[in-house]
C-alpha cells in the first residue's frame, strides 16, 4: 500500500525541524483546547505505517494518522 512511503515523506519534512522551537499550533478546530505545553522543542519524529509521531522535549507526543484516499 502506498500510505507508508507518503507518511514517511511527510515525516521527513517534519524531521527538518527537529531541534527547533514549537511556539504555536494552528489547526482548523482551534477551539479545541490543546494539552501541549508551549513553547517546546521537537526532539524526534517516527513513522509506523500511516502513523506519524512527533516527540517533544516536554515529554508529550503529537500523533497523526494519515487517512488517504485513492484508486
Amino acid at each position: 500500500m502506498p500510505e507508508g512511503p507518503q507518511a514517511r515523506q511527510v515525516a521527513n519534512l517534519i524531521q527538518k525541524h527537529v531541534g527547533e522551537m514549537l511556539v504555536a499550533i494552528r489547526h482548523p478546530a482551534s477551539r479545541i483546547p490543546w494539552d501541549i505545553k508551549l513553547p517546546t522543542v521537537i526532539s524526534r519524529v517516527e513513522t509506523k505505517g500511516k502513523n506519524i509521531f512527533v516527540y517533544l522535549e516536554s515529554g508529550q507526543i503529537i500523533y497523526n494518522h494519515m487517512l488517504m484516499w485513492g484508486w
